[in-house]
């Protein structure tokens, strides 16, 4: 009998599907994610919970890039139960951003590496989109943020103005994907540094969910809700886009999805 192999620090959805690990069938959170239609949701769930994981096989399964790869969703719950989700399979431009890459040494390391994160997402999108398929003035907005040094408005719309430029690219509204938005404030004892690391990204937050009409839906993962992290004003009326709570515990984080091709873990209620 083969060792069950356990995706333990995996990251990956595809590599813990072609890899063979041990893992729980969460796929029908993606329902909740075609239904949520400009709506953003917001996924709180503790450290080590697979919140990046859910990520990464949300972007596989919506992400416009990955059309024509190896199937990795046969015999999945969203497969089986979901099939006027089909529709929605790899039919989405996706920018997705990792919040564990931002600094929080001080509120100017933290600015330059939101800098570096748009560029890298500006370089990114660069590389997929066919030069054809762009315009000139959207050529010209995302070499400026791929060539980094944004500050200011000109960063904090940086990601809503690469919404515009991939919907006019495909004719399709923009999946956006945010893991691990409060990373960069947890545990942070100097009060100080945290009021003015949450001051300079909440008008970011805002600009690129909040008044982006060129997104489709926006998923988020962290540990902490949005306004008690203080990423987005209370205050501030929402357009296009509004913060659902989380949905469906059992698709999305609870131990109660289905078990893929492996028993539980000895002593624990999970695999992972």
């Amino acid at each position: 009998m083969a060792a069950v192999k356990y995706p333990d620090g995996v990251k990956d959805y595809g590599e813990m599907v072609t890899k063979g690990y041990c893992f729980v069938d969460k796929t029908m959170m993606i329902r909740d994610v075609c239904e949520a239609e400009d709506k953003v949701i917001l996924y709180t769930r503790p450290r080590r919970f697979g919140k990046s994981v859910n990520l990464s096989m949300l972007d596989y399964f919506f992400n416009i890039d990955y059309r024509g790869s190896p199937d990795m969703f046969a015999g999945r719950r969203i497969t089986k139960e979901c099939p006027e989700c089909a529709e929605h399979r790899n039919a989405y431009p996706v920018i997705r951003m990792d919040f564990s890459r931002l600094s929080s040494f001080s509120v100017d390391e933290f600015r330059e590496s939101l800098s570096d994160l748009v560029s890298l997402i500006a370089t990114r999108v660069r590389r997929a989109i066919s030069p054809d398929a762009l315009n000139e003035d959207d050529a010209r907005r995302l070499r400026k943020c791929a060539d980094g040094g944004l500050k200011g408005m000109a960063l904090n719309c940086a990601v809503a103005d690469m919404c515009e430029i991939l919907d006019n690219a495909y004719g399709r509204k923009v999946m956006l994907f945010v893991d691990e938005y409060d990373r960069c404030v947890q545990g942070l004892s100097d009060q100080d540094l945290y009021d003015g690391i949450v001051n300079s990204i909440r008008p970011f937050m805002e600009q690129t969910f909040k008044t982006n009409t060129h997104m489709r839906t926006g998923v988020v993962t962290g540990i902490m809700p949005l306004a008690k992290a203080g990423m987005l004003r209370a205050s501030t009326t929402l357009s296009s886009a509004t913060f659902s709570a989380t949905r469906g515990t059992s698709t999305s984080g609870s131990p109660r999805g289905r078990w893929s091709g492996c028993s539980r873990r000895p002593g624990t209620t999970s695999p992972g």
